[in-house]
C-alpha cells in the first residue's frame, strides 16, 4: 500500500492514464446512488460562486504564490493562477494513504498511547502542512493551470470535507487494527484510490491561452512536465528556522516522516534569527539571479524580487492582523489597558505551548534602513482582498524576531556550511507533537 514513485510511465504501463480509466470510473460514478443524488443536489445549487479565501489557509497554496510568479514570467502571462483545486485533490490523497500507513506501523500500541491519540486526532485530511510536504506534492504529482483543474465549492470550503473525510479514516482505521489482528488484508479499495490519484498525474491536458503580447498558445503536457517546464528547482531549496530551545546548527525531522511516501521529509535546520533574515533578504534584493547545480549543470532558479515563503504564529496577532493588516508586538499596551506584564521570551512560549507555527504566507517586500538592516517587511496572505490590507500585511521587524518560525530558501542563498549540515548530517528526531511541527490549527477565516 506505500506509494512508490514511478521515474519512467513506460516502465509500468499502468500508470499511464488512458480513456478506458474515464470510461471506467465515469461508469463507476453513475451507478453508484449516492453520486446521482450528490449531482442532483449540487445541480440545484449556487455553484457559480466561490469565496476569495478557503475556509483554512493550506500552506502550498503560498508555495503556489510564488510559482504563479515564476509561470508568469515563463509564459509572458499578465494575470495567471495555479490550480490550487488540483494540489488540494493530491494533498489529501496523499494524507489519507500516510495517515493509514501510520496506523498500519503502530497496530501494535493501544489506542490510549500518546502516539495514537495524536495520530488519531491530527491525522486524517486537513488543510494544514508545511513547506516540504508543498514541495513533495509538487515534484511528485505537478502542477496544472486553474483553468484546467478550476476551483469547486468543495474545495473551497474544504472544513466541511475534510471533517467527512477525517471522520471516515477513523472508522478506516480501526477496520485496518482489527484486521491486523485477525491476520487479514483491507486495504484493496484504499490502494485503489491512491492507483487512481497516481494516474492522474501521468494524464495530458490541454492549455490555451493569449499570453500579454496577445499571442495565442497551446500547449499540452502532463501535470509533472508544466511544473517542470517551469525550472523551479524547489529540490534544490531547505527550510531554516528558528528555535530557541534547541542547538543551532542541527538539522531536525518529525516521526512520521512526510505525507507523500517516499519523498522529502518535514526536515528543518535550526539557526539564530539573523540567519533567517539573510536568506530572505537575499531573494527579496538579490539583482540578476539565483543559480543551482541541477545533474552538474548551473540553471537559474528565480529571478529577482520572488516572494518568500514563511510560517508563523498568526493566532497570537490574528484579529489585528486580519482587521487592520498589521503584525506588531505593541498594538496593544496590554500593561496600561489591564496592568498585565507578560515577560515570556520565545523559546518559553514554545515550551508552554503559548506559540506555535500556525500558518503560512509570504514576504514580498523588505524596508531597510542605512545600514541595511530590516525595519519592516511586506507579506502577501490568503484570506482575500477583503481582509487585512487589500490581501497585504505589513509586518515589524520586532514580530519577526518573536513569532516567525520557518524561512524557505534556495541552498545558493545559505552559508556552505549549513547546507552540509543539512544534506549529510543525520537529523534529531522530534515527536509529531513538537512545538515546532506544523499545527493543524482550527484556524477559520469567514
Amino acid at each position: 500500500m506505500v506509494l512508490r514513485p514511478v521515474q519512467d510511465p513506460a516502465v509500468d504501463g499502468e500508470m499511464v492514464l488512458n480513456v478506458e480509466d474515464f470510461a471506467e470510473w465515469e461508469d463507476s460514478v453513475q451507478r453508484d446512488p449516492v453520486s446521482q443524488l450528490a449531482q442532483t443536489v449540487f445541480a440545484g445549487s449556487k455553484r457559480g460562486f466561490l469565496p476569495e479565501s478557503r475556509d483554512r489557509l493550506v500552506a502550498d497554496v503560498h508555495v503556489l504564490n510564488i510559482l504563479r510568479v515564476v509561470a508568469s514570467r515563463r509564459y509572458k502571462l499578465e494575470d495567471f493562477q495555479l490550480s490550487q483545486s488540483y494540489v488540494f485533490f493530491m494533498s489529501h490523497m496523499a494524507k489519507a494513504n500516510s495517515f493509514l500507513e501510520q496506523v498500519l506501523n503502530m497496530c501494535n500500541l493501544s489506542l490510549e498511547s500518546r502516539e495514537m491519540t495524536w495520530l488519531f486526532a491530527n491525522g486524517g485530511v486537513q488543510d494544514g502542512g508545511d513547506y516540504d510536504l508543498a514541495v513533495s506534492l509538487i515534484t511528485e504529482f505537478g502542477l496544472v493551470p486553474r483553468t484546467v483543474f478550476p476551483e469547486t465549492w468543495a474545495s473551497c470550503y474544504t472544513i466541511h470535507l475534510d471533517t467527512i473525510i477525517s471522520t471516515k479514516l477513523r472508522d478506516f482505521a480501526l477496520n485496518l487494527r482489527q484486521a491486523y489482528e485477525e491476520n487479514l488484508n483491507r486495504g484493496e479499495n484504499h490502494a485503489a484510490a491512491v492507483q487512481k490519484a497516481r494516474k492522474l498525474k501521468r494524464g495530458m491536458f490541454v492549455w490555451e491561452f493569449e499570453d500579454k503580447n496577445k499571442k495565442y498558445r497551446k500547449l499540452v503536457m502532463t501535470p509533472l512536465e508544466f511544473a517542470q517546464s517551469l525550472g523551479h528547482g524547489l529540490e534544490q531549496t531547505m527550510v531554516l528556522a528558528n528555535d530557541p530551545r534547541n542547538p543551532f546548527g542541527v538539522a531536525y525531522c518529525f516521526q512520521g516522516g512526510g505525507a507523500v511516501i517516499e519523498r522529502r521529509m518535514s526536515k528543518h535546520i535550526n539557526v539564530p534569527i539573523e540567519e533567517m533574515k539573510a536568506a530572505a533578504i537575499k531573494q527579496l534584493q538579490v539583482r540578476g539571479s539565483i543559480g543551482i547545480n541541477v545533474n552538474g549543470e548551473l540553471r537559474t532558479f528565480m529571478k529577482a524580487n520572488i516572494p518568500v515563503w514563511f510560517g508563523a504564529d498568526v493566532l497570537s496577532n490574528y484579529a489585528v492582523a486580519q482587521k487592520f493588516g498589521i503584525m506588531d508586538t505593541k498594538f496593544f499596551d496590554l500593561e496600561k489597558a489591564y496592568s498585565i506584564e507578560v515577560n515570556m521570551d520565545k523559546a518559553e512560549r514554545l515550551r508552554t505551548g503559548d506559540s506555535a507555527s500556525n500558518h503560512a504566507m509570504v514576504f514580498t517586500g523588505v524596508h531597510l534602513d542605512d545600514n541595511g538592516k530590516p525595519v519592516r517587511w511586506r507579506v502577501e496572505n490568503s484570506w482575500g482582498p477583503k481582509a487585512c490590507n487589500h490581501g497585504f500585511l505589513v509586518m515589524t521587524d520586532e514580530f519577526f524576531d518573536e513569532f516567525i518560525y520557518q524561512v524557505a530558501a534556495p541552498k545558493a542563498v545559505v552559508p556552505r556550511q549549513l547546507v552540509n549540515v543539512y544534506e549529510q548530517a543525520e537529523p534529531v528526531m522530534l515527536p509529531p507533537w513538537d512545538a515546532m511541527a506544523w499545527v493543524r490549527s482550527p484556524l477559520t477565516y469567514k
